[in-house]
């Protein structure tokens, strides 16, 4: 839902039922790129993002990282941060759109600074302390990349990462969280 210009965290353009035009998407281009500023609930700290179209011809999901469209760079995102090496991360898809997500050709809010859940990387191995450094694998070149668009712990990286910093763990994680995948509280600070 749209009050005035602003999404809310967990809504997007057209909704979980709205037709989307994916012709020329119609008078919703006006929106893309728009900068967002929000409160997180957990925290009571300021969240920044902006607006952003999926254009990957699938839906995605909240709280993995993605990245820009080329020729629309901080307008559009096309996959999960894992798809090339190198690859420059947008932000993290809005949390709150982790299990209804955003579908192809609909604008949702990304974000890149300031307290975000973020998807932990399914690594059984990994135990994450508030503090730590996150980043984000823009590259499948480790063995404990197990999932395009989550988080993972810097000490986990390997040898021979691409890898773009996404920020700082906000909170623990035990090895089960990581186990498991779930959804940790990041001080993101993405250069985008």
């Amino acid at each position: 839902m749209i009050i005035g210009n602003l999404f809310n965290p967990g809504d997007t353009f057209y909704g979980t039922a709205g037709t989307i035009n994916t012709s020329d998407y119609g008078n919703s281009v006006n929106f893309e790129g728009r900068e967002i500023v929000c409160t997180d609930s957990t925290t009571g700290l300021l969240c920044y993002g902006r607006i952003m179209r999926n254009v990957s011809g699938i839906t995605m999901y909240g709280g993995k990282h993605v990245t820009n469209v080329a020729a629309y760079r901080k307008k559009r995102f096309d996959g999960y941060g894992v798809s090339s090496a190198g690859l420059p991360v947008a932000g993290v898809i809005d949390p709150e759109l982790a299990t209804s997500g955003v579908r192809n050709g609909d604008l949702c809010i990304v974000f890149y600074r300031g307290p975000c859940k973020a998807k932990l990387n399914e690594n059984p191995g990994q135990v994450v302390a508030a503090g730590d450094y996150a980043i984000a694998m823009t590259g499948a070149t480790t063995s404990q990349v197990t999932g395009a668009g989550k988080v993972l712990l810097l000490a986990q990286a390997g040898t021979t990462p691409p890898i773009t910093a996404l920020g700082i763990f906000m909170e623990a994680a035990t090895t089960l969280d990581c186990t498991g995948g779930t959804m940790k509280l990041v001080d993101l600070n993405i250069h985008v």
